[in-house]
């Protein structure tokens, strides 16, 4: 019986893991396993000190391999920020900070952070996009990214 409720507990967090994204046109970076990525997946008391009950990251060391569908899908969601700070390097998109509605039920504030860093000239080639959910602020999460 143990086995069974902790089954369950598990499918459970398993499924709200999933459903952070959902709805979103940037999910299946994260849903899907891609060549040549680092996924980055952390939630729970480590984030406390964020305010931040949720960090799902993504990074491409050869950007060409999806900078042009990671893009398209951050502009898509983009509609849906209530808040946007967006920069470009010519006629791509640099990068993005994007303040999201609360999904259904939820209280969280959720965040999209996507930076192209192959633009810059002195650049690696790599691209970066994260989703976070919790009570922080964009101006206390732009400090954690200036760092």
């Amino acid at each position: 019986m143990r086995r069974i409720v902790l089954l369950c507990i598990i499918a459970t967090c398993c499924v709200s893991i999933v459903q952070a994204q959902k709805g979103l046109s940037i999910s299946d970076f994260f849903e899907k396993p891609f060549a040549k990525a680092t996924m980055v997946h952390v939630e729970g008391s480590e984030l406390t000190p964020y305010h931040l009950t949720l960090y799902r990251s993504v990074s491409f060391s050869d950007t060409y391999l999806v900078v042009d569908a990671m893009e398209k899908s951050v502009l898509t969601d983009a509609r849906l920020a209530y808040s946007k700070e967006m920069g470009n390097q010519g006629k791509r998109l640099y990068y993005a900070f994007l303040a999201l509605p609360p999904r259904d039920g939820h209280h969280a504030n959720r965040y999209i952070f996507y930076r192209n860093a192959s633009l810059r000239e002195d650049g690696k080639d790599e691209l970066t996009l994260v989703y976070m959910e919790g009570s922080a602020t964009m101006d206390e999460l732009k400090k954690l990214f200036k760092k």
